[in-house]
């Protein structure tokens, strides 16, 4: 039996993440992974996904040619085939990126299966290796309701997508999360007629009824929406019948888009020593990513939590961090922040309506909307709308849901507000230029705090001779 210092099992995003820290304090490390290398956000997650919606947009901004005095758009035409030989290319190139930056670690790459025997023996191949600590960085796979496989030659999930070469006239997208609302909005834009299927509104994570009654109305611009639980069979004519609620739809095509469950599958976790829930899930430790009672740490989509790039990478840092030390320790996470790439953006930052109000929070609420703001005009990007909230007593920012143009960049300025603890009034006295669409972000504050009554000028400079409400001495550097 060989016994070194750690064991990562996985290379992706988190187990690339872990065994960097890993690195800085011991060389008597494996890291085991048979699976496809180049991380889940490389090959099939964020970036070719970014690279088909590029496509997507850009096609689809000839509509606004006319009216601006360009002349010609009707012409132009999209070849499917070579716009996702296109996305292809892109994604095999940030693949290749992630593997050239893997091979000064070669060595300690192992392409077995592992699977526990105890809590601190592996299986790996046919060797057995014991670690005195060990990560779990699996990752995760798209999720398949029970009996679908049976019509898998009308089906692809989100790791499929992007390997058909070309697409077909006709699709039906079910599951509207962020994958499937970005996936399916962009699908329509190359000329595809689309149905999205989801059991409700509450489309890419929104939980305001306001929001997503927005992104519902925008999304129909585009595609048709059924609501409703999704069922599918197989038909004589080739085609894959598909029905939600009221509505039936028939196409060559349907794309799964209804999540992704944790890779623990195979793993062996009955065998550590620890309860696992309904799930096959251990109880783990938010700060430290550490399953209870083990020198396990369980990190990225393997985790079961936010299944988004900087979490997979913090939570692999901080199980690489503390795999690598005698003792643990506990780390602060980020503000919560998802984006969703559709046009307009969606975001969801801090803590969302939903949270507030079923934990009976007092809070207030500051709107927008781009109908008739300055720059989404000149853009002919004019729709959408934000909510902002902020504590009822003091002002303090709290959370924010949006549907807005370039919300991918609103939402880190609310980020940074939360991180430095910021009030309704501390924010406002930061410069806004003219004309952005940052002035968007600046209307719903101001509408916060109007709605806090917190004072009735009506310009939001600080008085340098007398200390603001709720002021703090946090620097913003």
């Amino acid at each position: 039996m060989k016994t070194i210092d750690v064991a990562i099992i996985g290379a992706g995003s988190a187990g690339i993440a872990a065994r960097s820290e890993v690195a800085r304090s011991t060389d008597d490390y494996v890291v085991i992974d048979n699976g496809a290398l180049g991380t889940t956000c490389a090959r099939v997650g964020c970036m070719p996904s970014k690279a088909f919606i590029q496509v997507a947009n850009d096609f689809h901004r000839r509509r606004a040619f006319a009216q601006m005095g360009i002349l010609g758009a009707d012409a132009l035409r999209v070849d499917r085939r070579t716009a996702m030989d296109y996305v292809r290319g892109l994604r095999d190139r940030f693949v290749a990126g992630v593997l050239a930056d893997m091979r000064n670690w070669q060595d300690h790459l192992l392409r077995q299966h592992a699977a526990f025997l105890d809590a601190n023996t592996l299986l790996v191949g046919e060797e057995r290796i014991r670690a005195k600590h060990i990560v779990i960085a699996t990752g995760s796979s798209p999720v398949w309701p029970q009996g679908w496989r049976a019509h898998a030659k009308h089906l692809v999930d989100t790791d499929q997508f992007f390997e058909q070469e070309t697409l077909p006239d006709r699709m039906a997208v079910i599951g509207l999360g962020a994958i499937g609302m970005e996936l399916g909005q962009a699908v329509a834009r190359l000329g595809i007629e689309v149905v999205g299927v989801n059991r409700g509104k509450a489309v890419a994570g929104l939980t305001s009824p306001a929001l997503q009654d927005c992104a519902v109305g925008i999304a129909a611009q585009e595609m048709r929406l059924a609501f409703g639980s999704a069922e599918i069979e197989s038909g004589p004519d080739g085609a894959l019948h598909v029905k939600a609620g009221d509505a039936t739809f028939d196409a060559p095509m349907a794309l799964i888009a209804l999540g992704r469950k944790p890779n623990l599958a195979g793993l062996g976790l009955d065998r550590i020593g620890v309860a696992l829930d309904a799930k096959g899930m251990p109880q783990i430790e938010p700060g430290t990513t550490k399953i209870a009672n083990t020198n396990i740490y369980l990190a990225g989509d393997a985790s079961g939590g936010r299944a988004i790039f900087h979490e997979a990478v913090d939570e692999g840092r901080i199980a690489g961090y503390n795999a690598a030390q005698s003792a643990d320790h506990c780390f602060e996470r980020r503000v919560p922040l998802a984006i969703t790439f559709t046009d307009p953006n969606m975001a969801l930052v801090g803590k969302t309506w939903k949270e507030l109000t079923e934990t009976r929070a007092r809070f207030v609420v500051g709107e927008a909307s781009f109908s008739r703001q300055g720059r989404a005009l000149i853009m002919s990007e004019n729709e959408g709308r934000i909510e902002v909230y902020a504590d009822a007593a003091n002002g303090r920012l709290l959370g924010s849901e949006m549907m807005a143009p370039h919300a991918e960049h609103l939402a880190h300025l609310v980020a940074l507000a939360l991180a430095r603890n910021l009030t309704l009034d501390e924010f406002l006295s930061l410069p806004f230029y003219h004309p952005v669409i940052e002035e968007g972000l600046r209307t719903a504050f101001k509408d916060a705090a109007h709605k806090l009554k917190r004072g009735s000028r009506d310009f939001e400079l600080m008085r340098c001779d007398e200390p603001p409400v709720g002021a703090t001495t946090q620097s913003l550097g």
